[in-house]
């Protein structure tokens, strides 16, 4: 049964070719290497727990341990149901020859304005849900009302975009964030932002059942989400939020050093077609990269500052 009832097709007469550029910038907000991003970046300059920061490092533990679980379920959902994406092609490859951008970037927005394997339901709209809506859920950044208003437009927008761009059915992108909400609620509720280890416990439940129903079609991605999540828990339960950065140049440090230590090996990871045995333990790395890279940080901070002192007593 076709899930298509001519709503996509209207949406774009409407909105006309015009505003297939605008979508597919506007979908790279709900592209899973941006979510990510997100949540990994907000988890690295978190400041200490209890200390009034708009998002502390438990918090925003949550939200990433949230998005790896969303990533999960979205591989699972996607070959349990198995069901194609719309038949016609939303734009002509040309469409951003003429953009104003570096070809590298332009390639980027090709790439997230295209789609492949399965469309039921929109990952875009199950991640940008969890992790936007897990945001506006822990942050304490202005009132909640402008939280969830300003989360609720992005989700909107990237969903949205989804169908202008004809990589979904309308019915993908409302299943998505009804999906994405009831996990984020499901989660909270079972865990709440202060336990982090069992969200992330979560997550390794949904990655490995997602690993078992995606054998036979997406098991490179489940099992690297699957390592990741065991990466993420394992690190978390040894090191947990213990020495967060304190000032502004610490967390730069931070990010500087996760950029590296853990942005490296899951860039090769994405690159290279490793054996499903090694992506699995690649995604344990990355998954323990991630979580250790502020306590990497501030031991190695402390070192330059050791040595530094050393020198200016020698003086």
């Amino acid at each position: 049964m076709s899930r298509g009832i001519g709503v996509g097709e209207a949406i774009r007469t409407v909105l006309a070719e015009s505003a297939l550029l605008p979508a597919a910038l506007v979908t790279l907000a709900g592209d899973p290497g941006t979510l990510l991003a997100l949540a990994v970046g907000a988890y690295w300059v978190g400041g200490s727990t209890g200390t009034g920061a708009g998002l502390d490092r438990r918090r925003s533990a949550f939200v990433l341990a949230c998005t790896l679980g969303a990533f999960s379920l979205t591989t699972g959902l996607k070959a349990v149901f198995a069901l194609p994406r719309p038949p016609m092609a939303a734009f002509d490859p040309g469409t951003f020859a003429t953009l104003p951008f570096a070809d590298s970037l332009r390639s980027v927005v090709e790439s997230a304005a295209s789609a492949s394997e399965y469309g039921f339901p929109s990952g875009h709209a199950i991640g940008a849900t969890v992790v936007y809506g897990a945001f506006a859920l822990v942050a304490d950044v202005g009132t909640r009302r402008v939280r969830w208003a300003t989360a609720g437009t992005a989700i909107a927008l990237v969903s949205l975009s989804r169908v202008v761009l004809g990589v979904h059915y309308l019915v993908d992108v409302l299943v998505g964030i009804a999906v994405g909400f009831g996990f984020l609620v499901a989660t909270h509720r079972l865990a709440r932002e202060t336990n982090v280890r069992r969200t992330f416990g979560l997550a390794v439940g949904i990655g490995a059942l997602a690993a078992i129903v995606a054998a036979g079609d997406a098991p490179r991605d489940a099992l690297t989400l699957l390592g990741v999540s065991v990466g993420a828990l394992s690190t978390w339960v040894l090191l947990g939020d213990r020495r967060p950065p304190t000032s502004r140049r610490d967390r730069l440090v931070t990010a500087a050093v996760g950029a590296v230590v853990a942005g490296v090996p899951g860039a090769l990871t994405y690159v290279f077609d490793l054996a499903l045995p090694v992506e699995f333990l690649a995604g344990v790395v990355v998954g323990t990269a991630i979580i250790a890279t502020p306590r990497i940080a501030t031991v190695g901070t402390r070192a330059v500052r050791v040595i530094r002192s050393d020198q200016n007593v020698s003086r």
